[in-house]
């Protein structure tokens, strides 16, 4: 087989077998319970919380783990502008804007986009893993107003968009190639079940992490790269500028810090706030519950007769020390009533903010309820939420 027939029969190859694994591993996760039954393994249900969370390895990797493709696309970005101010970086800049375009299409555009029009909850917002939203299978969209976040996994998504390097080392060789294969989808992979084991995706989720990013840098590759390549292989050379050079490197470093800042130190958050509770010495012939969430779900449930109680918590992740603001009021005027109740973040900082308001009342108490939320869900007694 000559090497022409050879890397056709590659190219074909690198698109039938991701076809291949992502059309077997979709047909096993929508007609079986997989998904659901893999996260499972890594949920206490007695403790409602997920066990790796503690353990450093798994910790470092879910902070830090992102950070290699953030290396590259700073490598990327300063060979981009440098390559315009001095001719030294010229012949990079095709790479560059190959690396550059891979990560901002693919793990920025592409898969947000895709969270964003999906809304799958994540599996600890799933009412069989604690939370309160019902377990969505994949490619399945949600039409709830809640955004859920799930799919497809944005971890695994800046670990497998590292296979960009497999096809630029191909014209180095088979050997080097194939370790920046191994190193991608390897650290995908790893990152994947990271996220698993947290309760922050679904197996399928990272699935479509891998897809989605093959595919894309595949297209950019071959569809791109290489005639980009071809079309600027003899470039004029110019005059170095070292004053720009000087100006602009440092634009460039002190701006990428400080958009990277607040990604590299928000942490994930679970804060649990103390219930609100209301005595009811006597049945008022009016009551009144208003309740106000600006992004989080409102679930009312059957309580305890005698008081009405409400609790609040919230999750997501965000930078150190975040709070969320709750006021309430309650107002009685002989046989009338009202509670008003209201949550939101106490800063614009929050990375990804979902607050829960569960709000408890007698069972046989009756209530003008006026419930309202931006984006959320407002649920009644037809989903349980553990106190």
């Amino acid at each position: 087989m000559n090497v022409r027939n050879k890397e056709k029969l590659t190219t074909t190859a690198e698109i039938v077998v991701p076809l291949l694994i992502m059309v077997v591993g979709t047909l096993f996760c929508l007609f079986t319970d997989f998904d659901l039954e893999l996260s499972k393994r890594y949920f206490d249900p007695i403790k409602d919380d997920w066990p790796a969370r503690p353990q450093p390895l798994v910790d470092l990797s879910y902070h830090w783990g992102t950070g290699f493709s953030g290396i590259v696309a700073f490598w990327a970005l300063f060979h981009l502008f440098a390559s315009y101010i001095h001719p030294r970086f010229l012949v990079k800049r095709g790479i560059a804007l190959f690396l550059l375009l891979s990560i901002l299409i693919g793990p920025v555009l592409l898969v947000n986009g895709a969270k964003d029009t999906w809304r799958r909850p994540r599996p600890r917002e799933t009412v069989e893993l604690g939370g309160s939203h019902p377990y969505r299978k994949v490619l399945e969209i949600s039409h709830r107003r809640f955004r859920g976040k799930s799919f497809p996994g944005g971890h695994a998504s800046a670990g497998f968009i590292l296979v960009m390097f497999y096809f630029l080392f191909k014209p180095k060789g088979r050997k080097w190639a194939g370790l920046a294969l191994l190193f991608g989808i390897g650290w995908g992979t790893w990152l994947s079940y990271v996220r698993i084991v947290l309760g922050g995706h679904f197996f399928s989720d990272n699935l479509y992490a891998f897809g989605l990013n093959w595919f894309l840098v595949w297209f950019l590759y071959y569809k791109w790269y290489l005639p980009y390549q071809e079309k600027h292989r003899d470039r004029p050379r110019f005059l170095p500028s070292r004053r720009r050079y000087v100006v602009g490197i440092s634009s460039l470093l002190l701006g990428s810090m400080l958009l990277a800042l607040p990604f590299l130190i928000s942490k994930p958050y679970r804060i649990d706030y103390p219930d609100r509770i209301i005595d009811l010495r006597a049945k008022p012939e009016t009551l009144t519950i208003k309740v106000r969430a600006e992004k989080g779900d409102i679930i009312v449930l059957h309580g305890q007769p005698g008081q009405i109680a409400i609790r609040t918590w919230i999750s997501g992740q965000a930078l150190p020390d975040i709070q969320a603001e709750r006021e309430m009021t309650v107002t009685e005027e002989s046989d009338q009533w009202q509670i008003n109740y209201t949550v939101s973040p106490s800063t614009p900082f929050f990375l990804e903010y979902q607050s829960h308001t569960a709000v408890y009342v007698p069972k046989d108490l009756n209530v003008n309820w006026d419930l309202f939320t931006q984006l959320g869900e407002v649920m009644r007694d037809d989903l349980k939420v553990k106190r």
